[in-house]
């Protein structure tokens, strides 16, 4: 989408650039804390949201959402950074990558769960609500690892990218 809209019109990769730019001059003073508690704050509600939804009609309509969304944004910011950057935007693509390889399998893993105790909703057993509730935890659980992942590694990746190149 990204490189569509920056072929399209030039101000759009023009601003986006820009905006990346700034992003990447003002690295140095990036928190990696407020990183952490921004990562946490963004994947605990996508959890406890999903996590919702598995109990009523619509849910499933705002999990497929969830999903969407999430995986837009990664898309475009990947296209974005690749376009705006090139072989430096590809390494920095890679810096995401130990948080998104724990975090996305696992998100796809808790919307199919949600969705099952969604298909199951008018005759929920304990058992089941005991495995949905023990199964939100655990993913709550590496939402945490892969959200430290992002903080600490990730910025440090970054960091060094923008340094060596």
């Amino acid at each position: 989408g990204s490189i569509y809209l920056m072929k399209t019109d030039n101000s759009h990769f023009l601003q986006i650039k820009e905006h990346l730019s700034t992003f990447f001059d003002g690295l140095g003073g990036i928190s990696k804390n407020n990183v952490l508690r921004n990562s946490l704050y963004e994947n605990i509600t996508l959890a406890i949201l999903i996590f919702i939804c598995g109990f009523f009609r619509p849910g499933i309509i705002v999990v497929a959402l969830c999903i969407a969304k999430k995986g837009f944004v990664m898309g475009f910011t990947s296209a974005s950074m690749l376009k705006c950057f090139g072989i430096k935007g590809l390494l920095i693509n890679f810096t995401y990558l130990p948080g998104i390889i724990i975090a996305l399998p696992m998100l796809m893993f808790f919307s199919s769960g949600s969705v099952n105790v969604f298909r199951n909703a008018t005759n929920i057993d304990k058992k089941l609500l005991i495995y949905y509730i023990l199964f939100a935890i655990i993913t709550i659980t590496i939402f945490c690892v892969a959200s430290l992942l992002e903080a600490y590694l990730t910025t440090t990746f970054m960091k060094m990218i923008d340094l060596a190149l």
